[in-house]
């Protein structure tokens, strides 16, 4: 995976527009909220908070509770209201029991150390208490691999070098360290719509999820090419692999 630090830097530089350009992560801010049940007086962690997206949907439901959220990127946390924490999520700063209910939108898949995540957050969750969070898989934009790969041979080699995305069995075998002896995933696939190869590095680049790596060139010839493979084989589609998760302690 990609080094948290460069992570808590590509997210506070795309801060400022993370909240316009990052549908794809707050439609699923917004679903993982509405499968939450929160009581009055809950305690709630946010993991990976970003600009807050969780925290705010889960506060319409339920204003009566006590949200916090967490996240590695200053930048980001700036942009979110109400109570913050900057840290690592494989080290929570909370004591053991802290919180009734713990969620994360589109954030574990950058976690370096994910059994080291969830072993943290299994320890700070209350007895009972229930965790929920939707991450991207391996399969997410893979059209745009594919057709990158497709144009350039050398390209190709080049990206299969770089950092990928967990597997659901990835995730599985992280969680079932975690101290959770039974724990519930649904896996779906969600096309979604780009015009073309330049609007999807756009819009990666514009919400901090460039994980190409230094010196990853892309020619304007490989990039004609690719962009004639998106538009014959891929109609204008991309994958977003999505594992759903929830468990209880």
């Amino acid at each position: 995976m990609i080094p948290l630090a460069e992570v808590a830097q590509k997210f506070s530089k795309a801060a400022q527009l993370y909240s316009v350009r990052a549908d794809v992560q707050q439609v699923l801010a917004v679903e993982l909220a509405a499968r939450m049940k929160v009581k009055s007086g809950a305690f709630v962690l946010d993991v990976g908070t970003g600009t807050g997206s969780v925290v705010h949907a889960l506060k319409v439901k339920q204003p009566e509770a006590v949200y916090i959220g967490l996240d590695v990127a200053e930048g980001m946390l700036a942009l979110a209201q109400g109570l913050r924490v900057r840290a690592d999520c494989t080290y929570l700063p909370f004591k053991k029991d802290s919180f009734d209910i713990i969620v994360s939108a589109s954030s574990y898949h950058w976690v370096e150390d994910m059994r080291a995540a969830f072993i943290s957050a299994m320890a700070v969750l209350k007895p009972g208490g229930c965790f929920g969070a939707v991450l991207f898989g391996k399969d997410t934009l893979k059209e745009l691999f594919t057709a990158l790969g497709h144009a350039s041979p050398v390209l190709s080699e080049r990206l299969a070098l770089i950092p990928k995305l967990p597997s659901l069995a990835d995730v599985c075998a992280a969680i079932s360290v975690s101290g959770i002896t039974a724990f519930d995933f649904e896996t779906e696939i969600r096309k979604v719509k780009f015009t073309s190869i330049r609007e999807i590095i756009r819009w990666i680049r514009e919400t901090g999820a460039n994980g190409l790596g230094p010196g990853m060139f892309i020619g304007k010839d490989v990039l004609g090419r690719a962009e004639e493979y998106y538009a014959g084989y891929c109609n204008g589609e991309v994958s977003f692999e999505l594992i759903w998760l929830e468990a209880r302690k």
